[in-house]
């Protein structure tokens, strides 16, 4: 047997179980860093939490512009006793609170006249009363009052809310870019000690036949099958690894239900030498610390603060309010005679 044939007889064999190693790659379906992350970003705990802080943010600003929403109230007292009608007073009003510390109101007061204990104090127009008005606080309230307090601790809550939502998903983004790229490791570098694993095993039956052929030492098949078990046990360890590491990317999948999210066993990852190499840019880097969620949440929970520190010396000043009221006859907010009002 010629020298180089047992040379050539291994390349071919190397050839051939390089394409039979990677064919099922055609029938498997790669799983993208992409494709993860969305499936990973749409049900996973903590994805869930971010929307649940973010919507937190979003129920408070509602709640807080409550405050500023028309209100329509209605009222009745009456009281008979043994037959008689004392009295029966009644009145409905509607109050609008501007943020700019007017409060506008409007209201209909109507009385029983013929009550026997009527007090003169609500003696109005037969037929009832309209009333438009407003009310302006002089002093505690002009500038600063417990409903715009809300307000804007509410609209700067709701930012707060967004980004400790952002650096959620940030630090989650971080763990399943990691482990998905640890499963690509574990994925091909168990391919890497299987396919050397056959490789080895093809050329111990090669130097086996040289052996038996003469044109090896027996020292050489010793050495070639403590390769083919160094192989062996980089083959095992390879499997093991990529069984942990397909656990940790199990872990992160879940389905709309809550329950854990389905794995085909037919993923493969991207490779890790497809990736370019790229110089960070340091610039952009400091930029992005300088935005990170969790000092733009510190930043906006010292504004709140800030809110409520200057609604708190706000009531130090003294209450001082002016109402102006508009009193009509029934309807009529500039009767003609005053007949028929006490």
């Amino acid at each position: 047997m010629r020298p180089g044939y047992c040379t050539k007889v291994f390349s071919l064999l190397l050839g051939v179980l390089w394409l039979l190693a990677f064919p099922r790659l055609a029938y498997s379906q790669l799983l993208t860093l992409d494709a993860f992350w969305q499936q990973v970003s749409q049900w996973h705990p903590m994805a869930r939490q971010a929307a649940l802080l973010e919507s937190e943010g979003e129920a408070a600003l509602l709640y807080a512009r409550g405050a500023f929403d028309p209100k329509l109230s209605a009222m009745q007292q009456q009281k008979t006793f043994d037959g008689k009608d004392y009295f029966t007073y009644g009145s409905s009003e509607f109050k609008w609170q501007t943020p700019y510390a007017i409060t506008f109101k409007g209201g209909y007061d109507w009385t029983n006249a013929d009550g026997l204990y009527l007090n003169p104090e609500r003696t109005i127009p037969e037929g009832g009363q309209a009333i438009l008005g407003l009310e302006v606080p002089l002093l505690q309230g002009l500038f600063f009052d417990e409903a715009r307090a809300e307000w804007r601790q509410a609209q700067v809550g709701q930012l707060r809310y967004a980004a400790l939502a952002r650096e959620l998903r940030n630090s989650l983004f971080m763990e399943a870019n990691k482990t998905y790229w640890d499963w690509a490791w574990s994925y091909y570098a168990r391919e890497v000690a299987l396919n050397a694993l056959r490789y080895s095993r093809e050329r111990l039956d090669g130097i086996r036949e040289s052996f038996r052929a003469g044109d090896n030492p027996a020292i050489d098949t010793l050495e070639a099958f403590l390769q083919v078990q160094s192989w062996q046990l980089e083959a095992r360890d390879a499997r093991l690894a990529l069984a942990h590491a397909e656990a940790q990317l199990k872990a992160l999948l879940w389905a709309e239900d809550g329950q854990p999210g389905e794995w085909n066993a037919d993923w493969y990852p991207l490779s890790p030498a497809t990736l370019p190499l790229q110089r960070p840019d340091l610039a952009a880097l400091r930029q992005q610390l300088e935005q990170h969620p969790s000092l733009e949440a510190y930043t906006h929970q010292l504004a709140q603060l800030q809110q409520e520190r200057r609604w708190k010396a706000e009531q130090f000043k003294p209450e001082l309010t002016v109402n102006f009221n508009l009193l009509g006859d029934q309807f009529d907010l500039n009767p003609g005679n005053a007949e028929g009002l006490t």
